[in-house]
């Protein structure tokens, strides 16, 4: 008995991307290779954290990458966006891995200059 075999391309698996590997998803084709689909973006996405927090003494750009550089040096951040209120409290928007300790960023925040409100 044959088997026909139909060769597709990767763009023609509807919904799902891959980045390596045999692209089967069901972990026994024993290639050993990863594969990376819309489904696993979609859970790690699900298990991110985003938080914001208000950091006071903030006055302008060099500021900003001060605090930036600091929060972003904490494990497990993996993006920080600053709106700038010179004078006033700057929201910091903190996207990571899951939550973060509020004392860990505190003494980052702190070690850059700067006040966590709490």
């Amino acid at each position: 008995m044959e088997q026909e075999i139909k060769l597709m391309k990767m763009s023609e698996v509807a919904g799902t991307t891959f980045d390596s590997g045999c692209g089967c998803g069901d972990g026994i084709c024993g290639t050993g290779m990863s594969v990376d689909t819309k489904e696993t973006k979609e859970n790690a996405k699900m298990s991110e954290t985003s938080k914001d927090y208000l950091v006071e003494g903030m006055t302008c750009a060099h500021c900003v990458g001060s605090v930036t550089k600091a929060v972003a040096g904490i494990d497990g951040v993996e993006d920080v966006e600053i709106e700038l209120n010179a004078g006033g409290a700057s929201k910091v928007s903190i996207t990571s891995e899951g939550p973060i300790d509020e004392t860990v960023l505190s003494a980052a925040i702190e070690d850059a200059g700067y006040n966590l409100v709490k």
